[in-house]
């Protein structure tokens, strides 16, 4: 803007001595010092009081329409990824404009600041939300499965009850275990297409009385049990998914619980072995080689020992209370 004036006020100083004669020059020198005082007084001026005549109207942000995914979601127009926690911090729905600000340089992988600009209330009618399913591991299929709802009903697709075995992949990244309360997403057209959309804390989950009910059975049926394993201590290898469970049988019996995966180096897992008074093989979890090398060292050691194919904590329980004749 500064630079505009000068340019001008100059343009007006060489028309006004295009037109000099005998007759006005005192007048056009007075006019042509006055111009050079006005020059003198703009660049005189600080930048920032020197105002725009014709101002940039506001730029607008751009929205985006948004895409609901199985979990998360995308902007299609900018490739990026919208993860599952905006959506449920905004409330996203399938179709609505969001705004989207680049927050970094990265033009591999950019990051953006989401914010909702319109909701527009519209539905993915292919993409089906199961909430709050409970977690269970599942021997016969070697994995983690959802069948039922913190609620107590079934799962059902197309009004027939299902067990949906869940992905590998979500299990690792979302630390999935037994007991554990989730959302979880698939295709109407194609239900084994399928992610594990939330892993819930369990201040979030709105059915305390029947979460309540189930703990208060469990500590009843505690109360219960005969404290058969008081003083042993037992050994289980293998089955790393269940481990938990397994540990709480055999402290309600007055145990100590161990547990080696068989991948540990040798020293460590004869530690372990030497420390049991029994030892347990999970035989379909472990390799081989494992269950060989812990076979010697319990022979070696004298340490009571039995492979085991049953999955069920009740089949453990009776076998290590036979390996220390509690039974």
């Amino acid at each position: 803007m500064q630079q505009e004036l000068f340019e001008k006020t100059a343009q007006a100083m060489q028309e006004r001595l295009q037109h000099l004669n005998p007759d006005n020059i005192s007048c056009v020198e007075k006019e042509i010092n006055a111009y050079f005082h006005f020059l003198h007084a703009l660049l005189a001026l600080p930048q920032p009081l020197i105002m725009e005549t014709n101002p940039q109207p506001h730029k607008v942000s751009p929205v985006y329409r948004f895409e609901r995914q199985l979990r998360g979601g995308l902007l299609p127009e900018l490739s990026a990824f919208v993860p599952e926690y905006i959506v449920r911090q905004f409330n996203l729905s399938h179709g609505d404009l969001i705004h989207a600000k680049r927050i970094d340089d990265n033009s591999e992988s950019p990051r953006y600041l989401y914010t909702l600009a319109q909701a527009m209330g519209q539905e993915n009618k292919e993409r089906i939300e199961l909430n709050y399913c409970i977690v269970e591991y599942d021997p016969s299929l070697r994995s983690f499965v959802t069948n039922k709802q913190a609620d107590g009903k079934l799962i059902k697709i197309d009004e027939a009850p299902q067990t949906i075995m869940l992905p590998e992949k979500d299990i690792k990244d979302l630390d999935i275990k037994s007991g554990d309360v989730i959302d979880v997403a698939y295709l109407k057209s194609n239900p084994n297409m399928k992610r594990i959309v939330w892993k819930y804390d369990i201040s979030e989950i709105p059915c305390i009385k029947h979460t309540v009910r189930i703990e208060k059975q469990e500590k009843k049926e505690k109360k219960e049990v005969e404290k058969t394993l008081a003083g042993k201590t037992i050994l289980m290898l293998g089955f790393e998914p269940e481990r938990a469970a397994f540990e709480r049988e055999v402290v309600s019996r007055g145990g100590q619980f161990l547990f080696l995966s068989g991948d540990e180096p040798r020293a460590s897992m004869q530690a372990s072995l030497y420390k049991a008074d029994a030892a347990v093989f999970m035989l379909q979890h472990i390799s081989h080689d494992a269950t060989y090398w812990a076979t010697e060292c319990c022979k070696q050691a004298r340490i009571p020992f039995k492979g085991v194919h049953s999955f069920g904590r009740s089949m453990f329980v009776r076998t290590a209370e036979e390996l220390v004749g509690a039974k």
